[in-house]
């Protein structure tokens, strides 16, 4: 890689005590109850894993600390914002440091024991990048108004649509989307829901309308692959690949 930018995120890989609606277990209740309570994500290898071996270093971290202290360990398998403030965790084992994401998942943190940044690489290939291509996310509701979507059409490379459930819209919406397509903007449906994915020529025709399907990826993903695949001409059918592979 002969290019890189760095974002302004800073990311702290920490081991954290949740305090959620009640306060968090004490060690010593945690003892008594003989198992301790780890927050992990199902699929985000080098972190954690559900289903592979080795399953990642912090469930490992996790098996460690859980022995140290005499109990078992229980994993809650979280993906998302909602099944975290739903689960009973005592610890997860990762965490965003800032103020704002600490306040929204009622974390305290303990001294960082790794900490990491958020960084931004292109292929050696691609030169002379300066800025990145705009990219709009909008966010669909009941009878919505098609405005936002002319509106993007007219400066955007790309819109990435947050519909309803599979990435839906109303007739309007469709119709001013696909009118963006034609102007040359590259859409993509994506889905505000917590939970599914996005399938391409499910509920709307994909393949007539000229639109790209999420497939896994959330809104702001989407966002993020469609800006780095537009940094060059690539074919519908390339960037639909694109959300396939990544």
């Amino acid at each position: 890689m002969t290019r890189a930018w760095r974002i302004a995120v800073p990311v702290v890989v920490v081991s954290v005590t949740l305090a959620c609606s009640a306060a968090a277990r004490p060690l010593d209740v945690i003892r008594d109850r003989g198992m301790l309570s780890l927050c992990a994500h199902a699929n985000a290898l080098p972190f954690a894993s559900k289903t592979q071996e080795p399953p990642g270093f912090q469930i490992e971290l996790a098996r460690a600390l859980a022995q140290a202290l005499g109990v078992t360990l229980h994993v809650d398998w979280v993906t998302n914002g909602f099944q975290f403030r739903a689960a009973d965790c005592d610890i997860v084992l990762d965490t965003i440091a800032v103020p704002e994401a600490q306040a929204e998942r009622r974390l305290q943190l303990s001294k960082p024991y790794q900490r990491s940044g958020v960084g931004l690489a292109v292929r050696a290939d691609i030169t002379g990048v300066t800025t990145l291509p705009r990219v709009d996310i909008i966010y669909a509701s009941a009878d919505m108004s098609p405005d936002l979507i002319d509106c993007a059409a007219n400066g955007a490379k790309g819109i990435v649509i947050a519909g309803v459930g599979n990435g839906n819209m109303n007739k309007a919406s469709v119709t001013a989307a696909a009118n963006a397509v034609k102007k040359g903007v590259v859409v993509v449906r994506a889905s505000r829901v917590a939970t599914g994915s996005v399938g391409r020529n499910v509920e709307l025709n994909d393949d007539e309308l000229g639109f790209i399907a999420s497939d896994e990826l959330n809104p702001q993903k989407a966002r993020i692959l469609l800006t780095l695949a537009l940094l060059k001409q690539r074919t519908p059918e390339q960037i639909q690949q694109l959300f396939y592979t990544y």
